[in-house]
């Protein structure tokens, strides 16, 4: 069952988790974190962002947020070494890819076209 973030304190542990796992096992997405955080609060709907559920029951990763009356799914993707922005589920359509190579302005442009 996903983790509702709608806190700052929730909103915090979960980045803490984030941004040390990324320094762990993803480095190629440990700077672009904060600019994505701040990009999904921009944008996203006055309903809660649910995190996916970790496998010792606390909070994973991978993030669901809706902004337009639309769902997004945020997860990693390890063979590309890249934040996936797919529509609707995990099992969705892939819109963007974020890693420490996008640039801010082209991060602002894809949340702009949302």
């Amino acid at each position: 069952m996903p983790v509702q973030v709608d806190d700052v304190r929730t909103l915090q542990n979960y980045m803490k988790q984030l941004l040390r796992r990324a320094r762990h096992h993803a480095r190629s997405v440990d700077q672009i974190v904060f600019p994505l955080a701040g990009a999904i609060i921009w944008k996203k709907s006055p309903k809660p962002l649910e995190v996916r559920s970790g496998r010792d029951g606390g909070m994973g990763v991978a993030l669901w947020v809706t902004i337009n009356r639309k769902r997004y799914a945020f997860s990693y993707n390890h063979a590309e070494e890249c934040i996936d922005m797919k529509v609707g589920s995990f099992q969705g359509d892939v819109i963007n890819k974020f890693s420490n190579k996008t640039s801010l302005p082209k991060l602002i442009e894809a949340f702009e076209a949302l």
